[in-house]
């Protein structure tokens, strides 16, 4: 979490502004996966996200 808003540090480095009505903070800090569709250069909006198994 950055703020209020939900970011996303992509295994490349690249980072995400993530856009949803859903609270994400149960997530913070957690391997995640996305799914979702882009809303920018940066920003993905969610469809899906759930718990990666490492």
């Amino acid at each position: 979490m950055n703020g209020s808003s939900p970011l996303l540090e992509a295994e490349d480095s690249l980072f995400f502004r993530l856009t949803t009505s859903e609270n994400l903070r149960e997530f913070d800090g957690l391997h995640v996966i996305v799914e979702g569709s882009l809303a920018g250069t940066d920003r993905l909006q969610v469809e899906w996200i759930g718990r990666q198994a490492v």
